[in-house]
């Protein structure tokens, strides 16, 4: 259930994500060509579960496919707790509550990543990784050594802000964890798309391995550039030759490559028939017009791979007016998104408007039959708090 406080923390996100600024002589870039077709979504079932009784507030969730069921697990920051819903089955499963009170064992989490069913990685801002499995045995206990990254980038390791971050991302190939670091503010600073966003861990070395960002290094030069912000984004995936790939809320390309080594960076579209390519400049000083360009500018929320189907799917929010007809600003849940689908050669296949008002853009995840899809929108005056609802649609 999303609460106030929430929604006030995820409107500062969208706040963040569009300070912009101007250069001289801007070259142009390439623009994505939009070939794929709009259809119709095909839903294939409704999820209900009942959840009288439970207090619960998901900051961070993830799903999951195991013991043949799929499963939505979401994390508690209040409780420190992962709470287990079996989406197959449409019960509530149980709820791990961490210790937290600086004993042995106890670690307060922040992000958690759920690899497979015995590797389930907690981070903490505080300093801390774990491993367990979903019995809750503690597999592995790191601590990082944080003043070496410090030095590094000068910024905070942190997890972000909001839901639809991928803020954590473990890469099987290599053993390392990637972890978003939110630099400090260098809006105007013509090195602001220098500053590292990812860090690399390594989780058998127990030490940090790399730290960069996956934009063109004269980002600034370019008429429409590839990401107006680089520290908001999705880690989406991870391939054998080390690179990785990343999607920035305000991008209509994903950037491939490795971390830190911009002479591997490959840019490739991925562009929505609902986004608005054009990146106007914004008077960072007027706060009026820079609440009025979040709230009518779509972005690329959600993006995952989906390895059941060798699919990339993107959960896009449409702009959308700033006024709605009854004379009220809409707020940014008040916009239309849809889903778009790419093969595993970054073709675009197919989009699919999602029911206005009902759905949730940043709630969406893998399941064994297509996208998994949360029925709580902020919006939705008919939200019933005693169910936890979901729409399982189709991506073949």
């Amino acid at each position: 259930m999303i609460s106030k406080v929430k929604s006030k923390l995820i409107y500062l996100a969208f706040f963040l994500l569009t300070m912009l600024f101007g250069c001289d002589d801007k070259k142009p870039f390439k623009q994505c060509e939009i070939d794929h077709e709009i259809i119709k979504p095909s839903k294939k079932r409704d999820i209900v579960i009942d959840v009288k009784g439970l207090q619960y507030k998901h900051e961070q969730s993830h799903s999951a496919y195991y013991n043949d069921t799929n499963w939505y697990i979401g994390l508690d920051l209040v409780r420190n707790s992962l709470d287990f819903f079996d989406i197959t089955n449409e019960k509530f499963e149980k709820s791990i509550i961490f210790k937290n009170d600086g004993s042995e064992g106890s670690i307060n989490v922040s992000e958690f990543y759920f690899h497979n069913k015995d590797s389930i990685i907690l981070f903490s801002e505080q300093g801390k990784i774990q491993v367990r499995n979903i019995k809750d045995s503690l597999i592995n206990e790191i601590s990082l050594k944080t003043e070496k990254l410090m030095g590094w980038s000068q910024a905070e390791l942190t997890a972000g802000l909001g839901d639809s971050e991928a803020k954590i991302f473990f890469d099987p190939f290599k053993k390392d964890l990637y972890i978003s670091n939110i630099p400090p503010v260098y809006y105007d600073s013509d090195n602001y798309y220098s500053v590292p966003t990812i860090v690399s861990f390594n989780l058998k070395e127990e030490d940090f391995v790399d730290f960069g960002t996956l934009v063109p290094e004269d980002i600034n030069n370019y008429e429409v550039t590839p990401t107006t912000r680089n520290d908001w984004l999705n880690i989406v995936n991870s391939f054998e030759d080390g690179d990785i790939l990343v999607s920035y809320f305000d991008s209509q390309f994903y950037s491939k490559g490795k971390l830190g080594n911009h002479d591997s960076l490959n840019l490739l579209c991925r562009r929505s028939h609902f986004y608005n390519q054009e990146i106007p400049s914004i008077d960072m000083n007027d706060f009026n017009k820079e609440r009025e360009y979040v709230f009518k500018k779509g972005i690329y929320a959600k993006s995952f791979f989906h390895s059941k189907y060798n699919r990339y799917v993107n959960s896009v929010r449409h702009n959308q007016d700033y006024i709605n007809a009854e004379g009220k600003v809409n707020n940014p849940y008040h916009a239309d998104f849809s889903i778009l689908v790419l093969d595993n050669n970054f073709n675009a296949l197919k989009e699919f408007k999602i029911p206005s008002g009902k759905y949730n853009f940043n709630k969406v995840y893998p399941h064994s039959e297509g996208v998994l899809i949360m029925k709580e929108n902020p919006n939705d005056e008919n939200n019933e708090e005693d169910l936890l609802e979901f729409s399982v649609f189709a991506i073949d």
